[in-house]
C-alpha cells in the first residue's frame, strides 16, 4: 500500500510551526485516511481526536512514522491539544 501524499504535506506544515495541536492535522488530511492506516475504525479516531488523553504509545509511534517525524512531536501536539481540554 502506497502512503498517502498528504502525510508529506502534514510533515511540512509540522516543521513550519503551521499545526500547533493534534486536531490541526485533519486541516491537510482525513482522518478516515489515518484511522484506515492505524487499522482503527473512525469512532475510535474521532475518540482521540476528542480525548487526546486516551492515545497509547503504539498509536503515537504509527503516527509518527506515517507523518515521517519524531514521535515526541506527536507527543507535543497531543499534549498541547489536552492541556486546552482540561
Amino acid at each position: 500500500m502506497t502512503k498517502d501524499p498528504r502525510y508529506d504535506k502534514v510533515r511540512k506544515m509540522i516543521e513550519a510551526n503551521m499545526i500547533g495541536e493534534f486536531r490541526d492535522i485533519f486541516e491537510y488530511i482525513p482522518k478516515t485516511v489515518l484511522a484506515r492506516d492505524l487499522v482503527k475504525n473512525t469512532g475510535r479516531m474521532t475518540d482521540l481526536i476528542n480525548k487526546a488523553e486516551k492515545f497509547s504509545f503504539e498509536e503515537i509511534v504509527q503516527i509518527s512514522s506515517l507523518i515521517g517525524v519524531e514521535y515526541n512531536i506527536i507527543v507535543r501536539l497531543i499534549a498541547r491539544q489536552y492541556l486546552k481540554q482540561v
